[in-house]
């Protein structure tokens, strides 16, 4: 063993040249430590925490029994150069995932907020559900229609609830069904969806 490789030692320190080194007080470095592929970090009396690179993953492994834990008033999880963020999370704030650096999904003092669609495989509200919007649409589509999806949507439009028809692209609606917000007329439409023939 190297001992003139390190920088200082102390009165308590010793060397064991079988062992590759073994120090009873702390060790100053004056550059890098360098550990070659499979070469380990390791800390904890059992080997519990082990930091190394095996030649083709970069691996941070915590065997005990206890909690890893990742301490800091806000932690960032980004790429190699530091210029896009994947996850954020501040102290006693929200914690946020990002796609290609802009939130999508964050936490709030009350729940979550989420920035664009929702894809699930189901959905169940205990509570109420409110979608707001200056004309907001709930869709229903039929996947299974083979010319393409048959979609149809409520929409609330000056107050009034509209029942529609929309195209697949859900640009072009087509009323069907109107219900007055202030008459609780009830209208339905003719097959242009543009004037009410019974009501």
């Amino acid at each position: 063993l190297n001992v003139y490789a390190f920088k200082s030692f102390t009165v308590a320190d010793t060397v064991s040249a079988s062992a590759g080194g073994t120090f009873a007080g702390n060790v100053a470095f004056g550059a890098n430590a360098t550990f070659g592929d499979n070469d380990k970090a390791v800390f904890g009396a059992g080997s519990d925490l082990q930091i190394y690179h095996d030649g083709s993953d970069s691996v941070i492994s915590e065997s005990a029994s206890g909690n890893l834990l990742i301490q800091g008033d806000n932690l960032y999880l980004q790429n190699p150069a530091g210029s896009s963020t994947y996850i954020r999370a501040k102290n006693g704030l929200e914690v946020d995932l990002r796609y290609n650096g802009s939130p999508k999904l964050a936490t709030t003092s009350t729940g979550i907020d989420v920035t664009g669609s929702v894809t699930a495989d189901g959905l169940v509200v205990d509570g109420n559900a409110t979608i707001s919007s200056a004309a907001g649409s709930l869709y229903l589509e039929d996947n299974n229609y083979t010319a393409g999806q048959k979609v149809f949507g409520v929409t609330s439009k000056s107050g009034d609830l509209l029942l529609r028809s929309f195209t697949d692209d859900k640009l072009t609606a087509t009323n069907r069904l109107g219900i007055g917000h202030s008459t609780g007329d009830i209208s339905f439409y003719e097959d242009t969806g543009t004037t009410p023939k019974f009501f």
